[in-house]
């Protein structure tokens, strides 16, 4: 290269200067939760919150009003998605679904995997089911698995988005 110019750069060129090799792990000794944007405590908290919503969507009392039903939710939500929890759309179906059956209802959830991440966002899959009791009759209902979305809300997470896991939430969005 003349004099005042850059080096021309030549990938197949050998190396003028020793190597200095990175230092490697055995397969055996990887910390693989290192490589995730959270800690096995932050993964344990948004799942704990996802299980929490889940349970809370599927327990229901009838004689109580709406809001007691949605309020348990909201307060694991972010403030946007709680404004959208009592639609029609949304888990209002469900409330109205079980207050016309005179239900009350216990609802358990267990976290069956995470979809996907983001540098802030967890989506877990979730198995809900929620063990109702009617006027005539016991029986359990298996509400089916649900795509929870979680978002860091300053140090906790809270529920960003809550749906059917085959409806969406598949981390293209």
């Amino acid at each position: 290269a003349a004099q005042g110019e850059a080096p021309s750069s030549n990938p197949g060129a050998l190396a003028t200067v020793p190597p200095s090799p990175i230092p490697t792990t055995a397969a055996e000794d990887l910390d693989v939760l290192g490589w995730f944007p959270f800690s096995e405590g932050e993964f344990q908290a948004a799942g704990a919150t996802a299980q929490a919503f889940a349970e809370a969507y599927g327990t229901i009392d009838y004689a109580q009003d709406p809001e007691a039903y949605y309020a348990a939710m909201e307060a694991l939500s972010t403030d946007e998605y709680a404004e959208v929890l009592s639609d029609a759309n949304r888990v209002g179906a469900f409330w109205a679904e079980m207050s016309e059956a005179e239900a009350v209802a216990e609802g358990r959830a267990e976290v069956r995997e995470i979809r996907t991440f983001g540098a802030d966002s967890i989506t877990f899959v979730i198995t809900a089911q929620s063990i109702t009791e009617t006027g005539a009759s016991e029986f359990d209902e298996d509400l089916g698995d649900f795509a929870v979305t979680l978002v860091r809300d300053g140090g906790t997470w809270a529920v960003f988005d809550f749906q059917p896991a085959d409806a969406g939430q598949f981390g293209e969005e």
